[in-house]
């Protein structure tokens, strides 16, 4: 499953580890694709810490049943099914791409 509906592997950006004036260093990667693209659960799980922070911006948390954490930011708006506790399977639509948080002077990505 990939989390940006329509994106491909032209749209992603490896950057992790990059230099960055807030953080030090970039510690995600970047798939870039038009506002308002559907984002999508890259697995069952539970979301968490739906809401706002200043880096990522709208963002949350998805933990999958294994234990693994993926983190989504810089989104424009959430789905009606993003909210903590949520439980979420593989391709439901949980946000949608933008550029929110420390990402407002970049294209919209995720």
């Amino acid at each position: 499953m990939f989390p940006v509906l329509g994106a491909t592997a032209n749209d992603f950006s490896n950057d992790f580890g990059a230099p960055r004036a807030d953080t030090g260093f970039h510690q995600g990667i970047d798939i870039f694709a038009p506002a308002g693209t559907p984002v999508l659960a890259i697995n069952d799980g539970v979301l968490s810490l739906v809401g706002w922070n200043t880096l990522g911006g709208r963002r949350f948390w998805l933990t999958d049943k294994y234990g693994n954490m993926f983190y989504f930011a810089h989104l424009s708006a959430y789905s009606p099914l993003a909210r903590d506790g949520a439980q979420v399977r593989a391709g439901d639509v949980i946000g949608f791409l933008g550029h929110t948080g420390d990402a407002q002077f970049t294209p919209p990505h995720l």
